[in-house]
């Protein structure tokens, strides 16, 4: 808990979990309350494991959408490569996965 405690000094909280964890600390002082202070540590843990979470799930949906362009592009310089030795436009889209409007457009700009 100590490293967690490090680490939320560094960012802004939220005012609700500032509480929580205030009322946590309190808490942890009586004996008697420890089951109270043992739920809301939980709280506080569940709440950042989603933060990091949904930071992790955005960084794949960013890395697989890089991959998807990087692909695009590639397939465009491969159907330009085609265009310029005459293959016909089925042939393209077959092999690029490309659509016939996209193929279009780039054989108007060679």
């Amino acid at each position: 808990m100590d490293s967690l405690n490090s680490y939320l000094k560094t960012i802004k909280l939220p005012e609700q979990i500032k509480r929580a964890m205030a009322e946590l600390e309190e808490l942890k002082k009586d004996p008697n309350m420890e089951i109270e202070a043992t739920r809301r540590d939980f709280f506080i843990r569940d709440y950042f494991q989603g933060i990091s979470d949904a930071y992790r799930e955005g960084l794949l949906k960013g890395q697989l959408k890089v991959e998807q362009e990087r692909k695009h592009k590639v397939m465009l310089e491969i159907a330009k490569n085609m265009i310029s030795l005459g293959y016909p436009i089925e042939q393209i889209v077959h092999i690029t996965g490309l659509s016939v409007d996209e193929i279009n457009k780039l054989k108007a700009l060679t």
